[in-house]
């Protein structure tokens, strides 16, 4: 079931009231039955390893609170790690490495079968693998006691708004706000009906028609000309920013009408003035994840110039990695690293100069100017991630380099209404962005007749101008 789809519409309207019309203590077990529901309309046998991954770790978190010391809790730790770990890299990593070891010995007229291996990844088995790992790392650091109700654990697992894409909750966060009792609050649940709403109008006016034609020009890139690949990178980049942010609000709006809050996982990113400030704004609970469960541990910013550089690229590769089992997603990870260390070692070279808002125009110019430069290092390692592989990467490269040799057909968008409708509607989208997270702007300063009447142009719109479809999935649905 996926949130823009007819069945969402009537699963959470459905949920909502069973949610405030029953006893606050059964709200538990409504919420665990509807995220196993929600998660088994794509493949009900796939819920096997949601529930295995959820009692392996509510079974180690038990164990390690029974321990006094992290000697004694770290075996707990290991099997926790073992079992979440070895799940995810035989779904999502077994056949990638097996074409790796195929393609090596094949060099040595060495054949490996690599077909028996053919198998859908489970749906959101990244994320809530990431969750549940946070939370035994949570128990087995003393940043948290172990949870002893079963039943709040898996919810906490599985909770369907942020299940299958986000965001990555954290159990000292989320879980005591699903022990908590929520009353029904007309205002939270507008709120979160104006952010769902938000978030279809990114989904399908924005996402789905920017990536019809993305899909045209990468699907062949060497006929199509250099700046039809410029233009569809470029579009790119506010595809999978309106599509994966789109999500997240619907996931977040969701959940707040059932009284719980979720955490932000997008501040205008491309709006960012440096690859760190980009990634303290995109993804922003994936990249804390790693910030707090990989990084630090592996030293952080303790160890030494050296060492520092080394943890970062290591962190980044595997944030490249978890995205998908391809050399294009550990080149875009290694990317980003890259720059983030170059911008680094830039700001050390010019100085204080260049680091921070500076006031006056020059300070706004040259603020700009990394906006723009961050922007399109953003935009050039896109071009990696969207490649189904190197060689299709490669290929989009060197059509892009060709620029006035007069190669390959121009394409343009399937149309006029098209243009002018990601032209009204991208800055409309980015100016409510401005007010949510800039402006310190709140809705309700607006007057009560003018807030019904935008509400009902933006759902009107969703209809009109929305490309529907059931085919439509979230971007972020493959990782």
């Amino acid at each position: 079931m996926q949130f823009n789809s007819a069945e969402y519409v009537l699963f959470l309207p459905l949920v909502f009231l069973a949610f405030h019309l029953i006893p606050v203590r059964g709200r538990w077990a409504l919420l665990l039955a509807a995220s196993y529901f929600f998660y088994m309309c794509w493949r009900p046998e796939y819920a096997l390893l949601l529930a295995f991954s959820t009692l392996v770790d509510y079974w180690a978190g038990l164990r390690m609170g029974g321990q006094a010391t992290r000697a004694a809790r770290r075996p707990y730790l290991l099997v926790s790690l073992l079992a979440n770990l070895l799940l995810l890299a035989s779904f999502k990593y077994l056949g990638f490495f097996c074409t790796c070891l195929a393609g090596a010995l094949g060099g040595f007229d060495l054949a490996v079968d690599c077909t028996f291996y053919d198998i859908v990844l489970p749906i959101g088995i990244s994320f809530y693998t990431l969750q549940s790992l946070s939370y035994v790392v949570d128990v087995y650091r003393g940043d948290r006691e172990p949870e002893r109700h079963l039943g709040f654990f898996a919810l906490y697992v599985s909770y369907f708004p942020q299940l299958v894409a986000g965001p990555i909750e954290r159990s000292t966060t989320l879980l005591p706000r699903l022990h908590r009792e929520t009353a029904f609050d007309a205002v939270r649940v507008a709120s979160g009906l104006r952010l769902i709403l938000l978030g279809f109008i990114k989904k399908t006016i924005l996402a789905d028609r920017l990536g019809d034609y993305v899909n045209l020009v990468y699907r062949d890139p060497d006929a199509v000309s250099a700046g039809s690949l410029v233009l569809a990178t470029y579009c790119f980049a506010f595809q999978i920013y309106c599509d994966f942010s789109g999500y997240t609000d619907i996931a977040i709006g969701s959940s707040r009408t059932l009284g719980y809050e979720l955490m932000d996982n997008f501040r205008r990113p491309y709006f960012a003035r440096g690859l760190r400030e980009f990634w303290r704004r995109w993804h922003i609970s994936l990249s804390t994840w790693f910030r707090d469960y990989l990084y630090i541990p592996l030293g952080g910013n303790r160890r030494g110039p050296l060492r520092i550089r080394m943890n970062l690229l290591v962190t980044f590769l595997l944030s490249g990695l978890w995205h998908g089992a391809g050399a294009g997603f550990v080149i875009w990870g290694a990317l980003h690293g890259a720059f983030v260390l170059a911008g680094d070692g830039l700001r050390r070279l010019l100085g204080a100069a260049t680091q921070g808002p500076v006031r006056g125009l020059p300070g706004r110019l040259a603020d700009a100017a990394r906006g723009l430069v961050t922007f399109h290092l953003v935009c050039f390692a896109w071009i990696f991630f969207r490649s189904p592989d190197l060689d299709h990467a490669l290929a989009v490269l060197a059509g892009i380099a060709s620029a006035g040799a007069g190669g390959g057909r121009e394409v343009l968008f399937p149309g006029a209404f098209d243009l002018l409708v990601i032209g009204v509607f991208l800055p409309v989208v980015e100016l409510v962005e401005w007010c949510r997270h800039g402006a310190g702007w709140r809705w309700e300063q607006v007057p009560g007749v003018l807030r019904w009447v935008l509400g009902l142009a933006a759902l009107v719109s969703v209809f009109i101008f929305g490309v529907h479809g059931s085919n439509l999935e979230f971007i972020y649905f493959q990782f």
